[in-house]
Formats: structure tokens, sequence, C-alpha cells
């Protein structure tokens, strides 16, 4: 019923709209059962190939600097400046769409439809083939449960307050499926 939702809103803003690039703040992915896989199964080293990623901190090639230090200082001394230290892990760059695109990425996009209809300048996009479900943007979220499993796509313009309900949702969801296998 959700997703009946958003492609009526869709539709109604295409007709509106004709021309321009469209976009929904969110979309559903497909069915958590009908998943086989999960993003578990995707490892990278990090910037300094020391140890394995944790997928919660998973960065695209789309931010600013050649190498782990430019882009650490780019942080701490650029944006947001101000002798930031981020309170996460940095990793490398990775393609997220085109030919040489991270496996995690194929996956995520598989499951989870685009958020927009269209391309912004193609002349500006430094990778091809171009696929309808692409990463937009750098700051495009996707929610992922538990057990690995993609969950919904967010459209880059959706501010991470929005997602909170979501997230509650899922761990609220997750709770309960643990409360019931416990008991059994």
């Amino acid at each position: 019923m959700y997703l009946g939702g958003i492609l009526t809103l869709l539709l109604l803003s295409l007709h509106e709209s004709r021309g321009k690039v469209q976009r929904v703040p969110s979309v559903e992915c497909d069915d958590e059962d009908l998943i086989e896989d999960s993003i578990h199964n995707y490892t990278l080293p990090d910037l300094w190939g020391i140890q394995n990623i944790t997928l919660s901190d998973y960065r695209d090639k789309q931010e600013p600097g050649a190498n782990a230090t430019e882009i650490f200082n780019g942080i701490q001394y650029v944006r947001p400046g101000n002798g930031f230290v981020p309170n996460f892990k940095l990793f490398k760059k990775i393609e997220v769409n085109g030919d040489n695109e991270e496996p995690l990425y194929t996956f995520l996009k598989k499951h989870c439809p685009s958020t927009r209809d269209g391309f912004a300048s193609k002349d500006s996009l430094f990778y091809s083939p171009f696929k309808v479900n692409d990463v937009r943007w750098n700051f495009e979220k996707f929610l992922v449960s538990r057990n690995g499993k993609p969950v919904k796509r967010y459209d880059a313009s959706t501010h991470p307050n929005v997602i909170e309900a979501d997230i509650v949702k899922l761990l609220i969801q997750n709770n309960d499926h643990i409360t019931q296998q416990t008991k059994q």
C-alpha cells in the first residue's frame, strides 16, 4: 500500500512538472524475504589497509581528496573545519556507479529503486554506463536491516532527522522478532 502511494505521488508530480528531474523522499526496497544475499558479504579495507570496514560508515568516491590524508585534512580544516575530528572511520574512495562500481552498491541498487527519475547534466558524470538505479548524489542514504537486507532508499535531499522514525520502526521490529524467537 505504501509503495502504491509513492507511485501515485510520482505520477502526479510527473504530470505537473514535465521536463524537470523528479525525486521522491524515499522508496521501499524489495521484500526482505525475497532477498537472498546481505551486505554482510561485502568487505573492504579502510583507507590505510589496516582493517576491514564496518559498513555503517561506508564511503563513496564523491568526497574530495585523493587519499586518506587529504580527506582527513579537508574535514579537519575546511568542511566542517575548526579542528573537527570525525568520530567515525574514514575509508578509501570507491566507485558507486558504472563499470567499476563496488559490488555492495550493485546489490543495494538492485533491491532499492532510485528516488529520482532522471539524471542531472550527464556531461558532469564521470562514469558509464548510466543505469536507472544509479546513485545520483553523495548524500543518498540506504537503510539496511540488522540482517543485512536493504529496507529503504532515501533521496539526497532527505534530512537525516526524517529517517529517524524509520530506524526506530526497524529497531522495534527487530526487537519484536528477537523476543518471539526467545519465547519459542
